[in-house]
């Protein structure tokens, strides 16, 4: 019997047909049985003597082994002998569907076929909200119902339905039925010192953390078990739903973002203070929504420190200066008179600085690179410590003659996609010294010209080099590159082609074939 494993296919006989399944002979030594959840889908509808008889000879998967017992579980279900998986894509968890009832088992539950003639099964325990005596006592075969989807059975093909009426009217039965911002109504369900449990429904439960439990409330103790409870819906995550009980956000009539996109400057809207600087404050909204507001912008009156004037959970009014949705940069004022900036204009002429030399100054030098600011602070530039010269070897040695303060020339490269930081600066030689204008975009590039690039990364197909704003290289592999030079050491290159290559997931972007 040890030869005998899990997902074996086999031939067997049908030796006796049982109230809930069939008995089956395997190679004229073991005995099994299938179960009549198992069966060919068909037979379920039927009685299982009408679809089986004694003495055929069937095709099975073993589903599993007792050793011990000497007892073998097989299955008959088309999905399984073929391995094949049961295509459950246009069904959810939470779908309401009308089904009819295939066979009743007593004391177990209701078999279904849903529409498209998929396979349900509603178990005794979720059937009804009343207890019953006996299934075949208050449904009859063919009958109409409306049930709910409660899950998937891979194995078993089929979907778990519950026909509870309590289900059927549940407002908010999984995750998806809420979305950021909604305000709900629930049942406190435990109270500790971190916050408040809320039951929403049987199957959907909410957390209000402490900071959230009210605008002044600073504990749980004046919330009670059995409660009622209002609140809105702060964030969704795949093991928590979070919502606050501040009255200030749950009845705000101002905009709720839910995405970074529908923000617009100029937008007021409530926000909740996260964190307390001397450079300003941190404020948190709905979803993953996070702003800053900096110290000349937190009040109309002096702030000597802001720590003192401003506490995390505060709620405060704010105006959106600039917002970059693709960088999840937000600029805020508690100034409701502040002034708007234009993003749009201020980044077109952001990328108008593109392949020209600016004088900067030195605001931080770290060992990973040196941040700069633009004239009256127009704009924040990065320098990576790999910038810093023509060759990896002496990037150290320049690193350390820059102090903070210091005004230096930098050739811009692109356009910066961290947070904080506006444009990619250089300070190589080669690029300050460049004879002519260097090409800013693939419209621009001429075969056979050369031009200046750095060299990116290493791969096993080539070298990758990068231009001005978003011009990549590519030196195939036949080109003779020494592995000891290292990523970022400036070279130049000649163009041979261009060509548009799939190298994001999302859209073909054009490579420069060089050398």
């Amino acid at each position: 019997m040890n030869g005998i494993k899990p997902g074996a296919l086999v031939r067997a006989k049908i030796v006796a047909i049982l109230s809930n399944g069939v008995y089956l002979n395997l190679f004229s030594y073991f005995n099994g049985t299938v179960h009549m959840f198992h069966l060919d889908k068909n037979s379920q509808e039927d009685h299982v003597g009408e679809q089986y008889t004694v003495g055929n000879k069937v095709v099975a998967r073993v589903l599993h082994v007792d050793y011990e017992a000497k007892k073998i579980g097989l299955s008959l279900l088309p999905h399984i002998i073929k391995y094949t998986v049961v295509p459950f894509e246009s069904l959810e968890i939470g779908d309401i569907k009308s089904a009819k009832i295939t066979r009743i088992d007593q004391g177990l539950g209701l078999s279904l076929k849903l529409e498209d003639s998929v396979a349900g099964y509603c178990h005794i325990s979720r059937v009804s909200d009343e207890k019953i005596a006996g299934l075949e006592k208050v449904f009859e075969l063919d009958e109409d119902v409306q049930c709910r989807i409660v899950g998937f059975s891979y194995v078993d093909g089929c979907v778990n339905v519950s026909m509870k009426q309590s289900h059927l009217t549940e407002k908010y039965f999984k995750v998806e039925d809420l979305q950021i911002g909604r305000i709900v109504k629930g049942k406190i369900t435990s109270v500790n010192a971190g916050g408040v449990a809320v039951s929403l429904s049987q199957t959907v439960h909410v957390f209000c953390p402490k900071s959230h439990l009210g605008d002044s409330v600073k504990d749980s103790s004046s919330f009670t078990v059995g409660g009622q409870f209002i609140g809105r819906v702060l964030s969704i995550t795949d093991s928590k739903i979070t919502v606050t009980h501040k009255k200030s956000l749950v009845k705000t009539e101002l905009p709720v973002w839910k995405t970074w996109e529908e923000i617009q400057a100029g937008d007021i809207a409530m926000g909740f203070i996260l964190t307390a600087k001397e450079w300003g404050c941190g404020v948190g909204f709905f979803g993953d929504i996070k702003g800053r507001v900096a110290r000349e912008e937190l009040s109309t009156s002096y702030i000597a420190d802001p720590s003192t004037a401003f506490k995390p959970g505060q709620v405060m009014k704010c105006k959106v200066l600039s917002v970059i949705p693709e960088k999840k940069q937000l600029t805020l004022s508690f100034k409701m008179n502040a002034e708007v900036v234009d993003t749009e204009t201020q980044r077109k002429n952001l990328r108008e600085l593109i392949g020209k030399k600016v004088e900067v100054t030195v605001q931080k030098s770290t060992e990973a690179g040196i941040v700069v600011e633009g004239p009256e602070k127009a704009y924040v530039g990065w320098i990576p410590v790999a910038h810093l010269a023509d060759h990896s070897s002496l990037t150290g040695a320049v690193l350390k003659h820059f102090k903070v303060g210091a005004k230096i020339e930098a050739f811009v490269l692109s356009m910066c996609m961290k947070k904080g930081l506006d444009l990619n600066l250089t300070l190589k030689p080669s690029y300050l010294s460049a004879p002519k204008k260097l090409p800013k975009t693939f419209g621009e590039l001429a075969i056979g010209q050369e031009y200046i690039g750095a060299i990116d990364n290493y791969f096993q197909g080539g070298v990758f080099l990068t231009g001005l704003d978003t011009i990549k290289g590519l030196v195939n592999s036949k080109v003779r590159f020494h592995r000891t030079q290292s990523p970022n050491l400036t070279r130049t290159w000649q163009l041979k082609s261009l060509s548009k290559k799939l190298i994001t997931q999302d859209k073909p972007l054009p490579i420069a074939y060089c050398s």
